[in-house]
């Protein structure tokens, strides 16, 4: 029986990827409209046209400006992946699951996954309702250290 249980939550964390480096690269290249967040000043609204090393170009009403990256903490687009959301809820029914299993033994397998899973369900469509931004283009921590005259301390969680 509890080899059930390992090899459900196995299969469960298989499920979950991360996004690789070429994911980022094919969200850059398939990119409309974005909002840049520039150093100072207000956020900017355009479509990103081209990504380069030091500099961005950038059309903001069919006028095509080109930026320094340096000026720039961050670049989103609009919308983000529901992922995290099945996830979370996804780790929520298997602790309910998983405490049924404690409880009941065996017999309470089934009904842990199908928890697991209708709790993904349910995360993914919480997750759907609320409107976000994913980025694209974060300033690295050093940079963003320098500009503003100290030290910077960076954290960061990716799934």
């Amino acid at each position: 029986m509890k080899q059930r249980v390992v090899i459900a939550s196995v299969l469960l964390l298989i499920a979950v990827s991360t996004v690789s480096a070429q994911d980022a690269e094919d969200r850059t290249r398939r990119v409309e409209k974005v909002i840049l967040i520039p150093l100072t000043g207000e956020d900017i609204v355009g479509e990103l046209l081209e990504l380069g090393p030091t500099a961005l170009k950038l059309r903001v009403d069919n006028v095509v400006r080109e930026i320094p990256l340096d000026s720039v903490v961050r670049i989103d687009r609009r919308g983000d992946s529901v992922k995290n959301g099945a996830i979370i809820g996804g780790a929520i029914g298997l602790a309910v699951g998983l405490s049924f299993i404690a409880e009941y033994g065996g017999e309470a397998v089934g009904f842990a996954l199908a928890t697991s899973g209708i709790w993904a369900l349910l995360g993914t469509g919480v997750d759907a309702l609320i409107p976000g931004r994913t980025a694209i283009y974060r300033r690295p921590p050093s940079q963003a250290a320098a500009a503003a005259g100290g030290l910077a301390l960076s954290w960061s969680v990716l799934f």
